[in-house]
């Protein structure tokens, strides 16, 4: 497996693509949850809409009113199983 290259590109708060995407977390309209190879992502904003998710490739495309971007846990960047969902 190649080491995955993590980008962020945001357009006028209202547009943005993620690349290195490793899982996803949380999705609603307020907060959206992934992992990335550089660490668990957290983005908030109002009226998000993840338009593009592929974790084959590592995409993630979204729209909405994006007001932040903050970055979690450094360990947690791969692939989660069941059990090690159950105890996060």
């Amino acid at each position: 497996m190649s080491e995955s290259v993590h980008s962020m590109s945001l357009t006028d708060r209202k547009s943005m693509t993620v690349t290195g995407v490793t899982d996803t977390g949380r999705f609603d309209e307020d907060t959206i949850i992934i992992y990335t190879c550089a660490g668990m992502m957290t983005i908030k904003g109002r009226g998000m809409k993840v338009g593009e998710l592929s974790l084959e490739n590592g995409q993630l495309s979204l729209t909405g009113e994006i007001s932040s971007v903050t970055y979690g846990d450094r360990d947690r960047t791969g692939k989660t199983g069941m059990l090690g969902k159950l105890f996060r």
